[in-house]
């Protein structure tokens, strides 16, 4: 019995040299470019875009952003027409004899109140409500090409994920062969091994398919062909290599969400809007006076029908409407209420932008912790762990269920990163969304504890 166990120990002996002396596991991170090659093969062949590239192009070529910069001229046409004064009138009369007539005249009205230069304060503030929604729906467009960018990346890190542990399985199925040459596992530990490997193959093709939903969602956003190579450069987080940093407080958020948000701006110019034709409306209590200018002529003999010898004179006259009956008190009232209709839609606002800020901020908070956790603990130990299992199964102190085992509980740990980090994406950009500008997640080292209100 001592000489069978001592062959036995020489076997697995000599299968760990030689399990070791071959490549090591694929357990190190697989590279972007990697990934990026191995999930779309022209991609490597193309420059890797940031961000920034990705936003700018996408703000460039977007349709609805072109429709809604088309909604600025006419804004402005508004305030031409604001300033065009009411034309002259030129009257010209014929008629018969014994008939005071005038031959001609010419007519002007005078505006008075300052209508005029209230109905441009009024052009100008629509301007202004104009440029607003032009700024929302940049910013939307900015939120949706950051959301589809980060989705992207993390397809990718998800697919190679996958490709790192298929490696892994493969490998545990040679030791597991090996083994069973020597004579030193049974047959049923390849099965379990095989079985591994083929629950590890199955999630391949979703993870591709969600490489490539990420690709088309991404190229249309950027107004691009939606089958389109496009290589991303992944920030240093979706590597799952560096712990996210933190970001301002939440009071002061909210202080910045009150200047940034451009609704805010839309808000303010639609109030003074209304408020310019209240004070419009007050100048229709002025009459717009018509003054004018002709010669008056009378004819002096009957010979025919149009007489002869007319008599002719100067003639001033004037008309001017009395605002007794209509003096815009309609559109005062409309314009007034309107008024204080969007004071109170943008104090719902106010609330609606704290609540925002609220559940992104705890969202943010909650994935940043948890992100932390992953990378400085769990997924080394995991990797360890995985390691350490694959090397004693080689080596027969562990059985092909405890490094099965393990090798799952590695996988699953990296699958729980990936979708903590999606949460983690998605609560900046529900964030950033809300505060209405970008923000700047490296000007601290420990996460503040929200101030309260």
């Amino acid at each position: 019995m001592a000489y069978y166990s001592h062959l036995r120990f020489s076997y697995r002996l000599i299968l760990a040299c030689c399990l070791l002396a071959q490549a090591p596991f694929a357990l190190a991170e697989t590279p972007p470019a990697q990934t990026a090659q191995v999930t779309l093969s022209a991609s490597s062949q193309i420059q890797a875009l940031t961000l920034e590239q990705v936003i700018d192009e996408a703000l460039q070529g977007n349709p609805a952003l072109n429709a809604t910069r088309a909604q600025e001229p006419v804004a402005k046409g508004g305030i031409i027409l604001a300033k065009t004064r009411v034309n002259p009138k030129l009257n010209l009369q014929v008629a018969p004899v014994e008939t005071t007539y005038h031959p001609i005249d010419m007519a002007a009205t005078i505006q008075l109140g300052g209508k005029r230069e209230l109905r441009i304060r009024v052009a100008k503030f629509q301007v202004d409500s104009t440029n607003a929604q032009i700024n929302t729906m940049t910013w939307k467009i900015r939120q949706d090409t950051q959301q589809a960018f980060y989705e992207y990346a993390i397809a990718q890190k998800a697919l190679s994920v996958l490709l790192d542990y298929q490696q892994v399985a493969e490998r545990l199925v040679q030791i597991a062969q090996k083994r069973k040459a020597v004579g030193d596992a049974a047959g049923l530990d390849v099965f379990r091994a095989e079985a591994a490997l083929l629950d590890v193959n199955a999630l391949l093709a979703p993870a591709q398919a969600r490489v490539h939903q990420a690709q088309r969602q991404l190229n249309l956003v950027m107004n691009r062909n939606p089958e389109a190579p496009i290589s991303i450069s992944a920030p240093e987080t979706v590597q799952l290599q560096k712990t996210p940093t933190v970001l301002p407080s939440f009071n002061e958020l909210v202080a910045q969400a009150k200047v940034s948000r451009p609704e805010y701006q839309q808000y303010q110019a639609d109030i003074d809007t209304q408020k310019a034709r209240v004070k419009l409306a007050n100048a229709g209590k002025w009459p717009d006076i018509q003054v004018g200018a002709g010669i008056s002529m009378v004819p002096q003999s009957r010979n025919h029908f149009w007489g002869e010898n007319p008599r002719y004179g100067p003639e001033l006259y004037t008309q001017i409407p009395l605002p007794v009956l209509d003096h815009q008190q309609g559109p005062k009232a409309i314009a007034e209420a309107s008024a204080k209709q969007l004071v109170a839609q943008r104090q719902a606002f106010d609330n609606q932008v704290q609540q925002e800020l609220n559940l992104a901020y705890s969202n943010l908070e909650s994935a940043t912790l948890q992100l932390k956790l992953f990378v400085t603990q769990i997924l080394p130990k995991q990797k360890e762990i995985l390691a350490t299992s694959q090397q004693s199964y080689g080596l027969g102190f562990i059985d092909a269920t405890a490094a099965i085992t393990a090798q799952q509980a590695a996988l699953m740990a990296r699958t729980n990163a990936l979708q903590v980090l999606t949460r983690y994406f998605q609560a900046r950009i529900d964030l950033e969304r809300a505060v209405g500008h970008p923000i700047d997640y490296d000007s601290a080292d420990v996460m503040p504890e929200r101030q309260s209100s």
